[in-house]
């Protein structure tokens, strides 16, 4: 029987919806279950590089973890089956900046390709967004890893760890970092959108209306430059008859 640890690596407070998805994950598929509750190593990479400390020293053969503010809504043990190296379970991700008015849509789901054309350690939304897919990065509220790939030395060396500018300012997230250790080390990332999380944030509700403001003007001015570009094409294409 699989063995697996699931990890909830917190600050001090986990959602009641987390607590609720850890007993039903308790209650659900048939693997050796443990459960830890790492608390107060902050920053959070720092709770995360100990869970996977801890995870090593014992026989588990797969890793579950979900942050205190994650809860995924089916049992995510329920994709222990497939053997995957590394999957993530898609979750929603606010992402409106209004001093910037920033963000091509003010939620996006933290499944990620890279975006060559803009640089090398650049990302964009995955697509399309439905069923198991292979992808290149995920974000780490919660995610599922074999053993297999944590035991593997490219990923084991500081896995969860930013990385920089050189004016001090953040190039990668730790999650995309890491992400970006376990394919150098050969292995395959993926994403299941048929198990996706909740994501218990707050967020300032005029920002809210903001956001969704501008994303839908952004569309109202693209639907309408295709419409005027359509009547202007027909217009010569009349004209020439």
């Amino acid at each position: 029987m699989k063995k697996v640890l699931i990890a909830v690596p917190n600050e001090g407070h986990i959602d009641t919806q987390v607590v609720k998805a850890l007993l039903d994950i308790r209650w659900g598929k048939e693997y050796q279950k443990s459960i830890i509750l790492p608390m107060m190593d902050m920053p959070i990479e720092n709770s995360r590089a100990h869970t996977i400390n801890y995870f090593l020293k014992g026989d588990w053969d797969y890793l579950f973890s979900m942050d205190a503010d994650n809860p995924p809504l089916s049992d995510p043990l329920e994709l222990i089956e497939l053997d995957l190296d590394l999957v993530g379970y898609p979750t929603p991700i606010w992402c409106w900046n209004r001093e910037k008015n920033k963000g091509p849509y003010p939620i996006e789901w933290n499944v990620y390709d890279y975006n060559f054309e803009e640089g090398p350690n650049r990302h964009k939304q995955h697509e399309p967004r439905e069923g198991l897919q292979e992808v290149d990065a995920i974000g780490s509220g919660a995610f599922l890893v074999a053993r297999r790939v944590l035991e593997h030395p490219t990923v084991r060396y500081q896995p969860f760890q930013r990385r920089w500018n050189d004016d001090g300012t953040v190039l990668l997230g730790s999650d995309l970092a890491f992400c970006q250790k376990v394919k150098k080390a050969g292995f395959k990332i993926h994403a299941h959108f048929g198990h996706i999380c909740l994501h218990y944030k707050q967020v300032e509700l005029t920002a809210v209306i903001d956001g969704w403001n501008s994303f839908y003007q952004r569309k109202k001015n693209k639907w309408e430059k295709e419409l005027a570009e359509k009547s202007h094409n027909k217009f010569l294409v009349e004209s020439q008859v």
